[in-house]
């Protein structure tokens, strides 16, 4: 490199305790996490559910009030994005990384939970940070 080297790390946010029941057409979970680590800038973000997902949203609520959208829309699991940001997005302490998955199990006849097939779910939002 001919400049700095500044390095990014992949931090996995997502929930493993959720149950989408029978019949559900838009089930949704929301989840947090509190930042309490140090000040990070996010570069990016990749969603990650399975076959039943249909929607997600992530978004920083700042400890000023304020928030801000790191991404939301309709989920496609054959069209799975990696959404890179033109400008970082501040992450400090004390704000919450907000994140929800909603999930179509209309045609199911049993609940669907957390697992790593893809008659399972999952709601995971890798982001890409640096500090």
């Amino acid at each position: 490199a001919d400049g700095p080297v500044v390095p990014v790390f992949m931090a996995p946010v997502g929930s493993f305790d959720f149950e989408i029941p029978a019949g559900a057409s838009e089930h949704s979970d929301t989840d947090y996490v509190q930042n309490t680590f140090t000040d990070l800038k996010v570069l990016g973000i990749f969603p990650h559910m399975h076959k039943f997902g249909s929607y997600f949203d992530a978004r920083i609520r700042h400890e000023d009030g304020t928030e801000t959208c790191l991404v939301n829309g309709a989920w496609n699991f054959n069209n799975q994005m990696t959404y890179q940001f033109t400008e970082p997005v501040d992450y400090k302490i004390g704000d919450e990384l907000e994140y929800t998955c909603t999930w179509d199990n209309s045609e199911g006849t049993e609940p669907i939970t957390y697992g790593e097939r893809t008659d399972e779910e999952m709601c995971y939002f890798f982001s890409f940070v640096t500090l």
